[in-house]
C-alpha cells in the first residue's frame, strides 16, 4: 500500500500562512492533496495539520467541529481515500522534525512495515503525474526501499565557494579551483523537496526517509521550485500566470 502524507502545519516564518497561499485559485495544501488523490497508484491520502484553517480546506462547515473535537494524534475520514490527521502541537513547532509526525501517522493508521509512505510537501506545487509514475517505477527497478527527488546544484557551483581570512582576504587555498571552468568540476545534487518515498520499515530503522539504500530521482527546471520564502512565492505565481506548463497549475502539472 502507498500512503501519501501531506504535512501542513499552520505556522510559517518565511511566508505567513504559507500552506494556505493560493496559486491559480487553489491553496498549496489543496494542490498537493488533489495531486495525490488523482493518482491511482496512491491508496490513501493523509493531510496532517494542527490548523483548523487548513483542515477547513477539505471540510464542509458541519464537519469542522468533528476535527476540533479530535484528540491530538487522531484522525478522521473526509472521504473514501482522504483522511485528516490532527497533528500534535509538540510536532508543529519551528523546531519540530517532519519524521516525528510520520511516526505518529504510522502508529495511528496501523501501517505495516512493508507499506510505503510518499511525503508530499505543499511547498512544491509543480509536480506531474507522469514523473511520479516514473519515480515509482524507478524505485521498483532499483529494488530500493527509499527514493528521494533531487536537482543538480550548480548555480553557483559549490566548488566556486570560498572562505575569507580575518583580514577579509581570500584564502590562498581557494584560488586554484575558482579559476577552473565549470565543465571540469564534478556534479553536486540537493534535495528539491518534492518527493520523499520510503517503506515504513526503512523510515523506522533510520528515523528518516534517507538511508544507505536511498536512490535519487533527478528532476530539473522550474518544476523543482520549492517555496521557502516570499521571493519563491512570487516566482510560483509568475509561473502560474504565464501558463508555463500550457495548463493551469494542478495535480496533473
Amino acid at each position: 500500500m502507498i500512503v501519501a502524507l501531506i504535512p501542513a502545519r499552520g505556522g510559517s516564518k518565511g511566508v505567513k500562512n504559507k500552506n494556505l497561499r493560493r496559486i491559480s485559485g487553489s491553496s498549496l495544501v489543496q494542490i498537493a492533496t488533489e495531486f495525490a488523490l488523482e493518482n491511482e497508484s496512491i491508496d490513501r491520502v493523509i493531510v496532517s495539520t494542527d490548523s483548523i484553517e487548513i483542515a477547513s480546506e477539505f471540510l464542509v462547515a458541519s464537519k469542522k467541529s468533528e476535527f476540533l473535537g479530535l484528540a491530538e494524534g487522531q484522525s478522521m475520514f473526509v472521504e473514501e481515500r482522504l483522511i485528516l490527521h490532527k497533528r500534535r502541537s509538540v510536532h508543529a513547532t519551528d523546531e519540530s522534525l517532519t519524521v516525528e509526525t510520520v511516526f505518529d501517522v504510522i502508529e495511528n493508521q496501523e501501517l505495516g512495515i512493508k507499506d510505503w509512505i510518499l511525503l508530499l510537501q505543499p511547498t512544491s506545487p509543480f509536480r506531474s503525474e507522469e514523473e511520479l509514475e516514473k519515480m515509482l517505477q524507478f524505485t521498483q527497478e532499483k529494488n530500493s526501499d527509499s527514493c528521494v527527488s533531487a536537482k543538480i546544484f550548480d548555480s553557483p557551483h559549490p566548488d566556486k565557494a570560498f572562505q575569507l581570512g580575518e583580514d577579509l582576504r581570500i584564502s590562498f587555498a581557494n584560488i586554484e579551483k575558482l579559476s577552473r571552468p565549470r565543465q571540469e568540476l564534478g556534479l553536486y545534487y540537493v534535495f528539491d523537496g518534492s518527493y520523499y518515498l520510503a517503506t515504513c520499515d526503512s523510515i523506522i530503522k533510520h528515523e528518516s526517509f534517507i538511508s544507505p539504500r536511498t536512490v535519487i530521482f533527478v528532476r530539473e527546471g522550474i518544476r523543482t521550485l520549492n517555496i521557502d520564502n516570499a521571493e519563491d512565492m512570487e516566482i510560483a505565481l509568475l509561473v502560474s500566470e504565464s501558463n508555463f506548463f500550457k495548463s493551469k497549475i494542478n495535480p496533473a502539472g
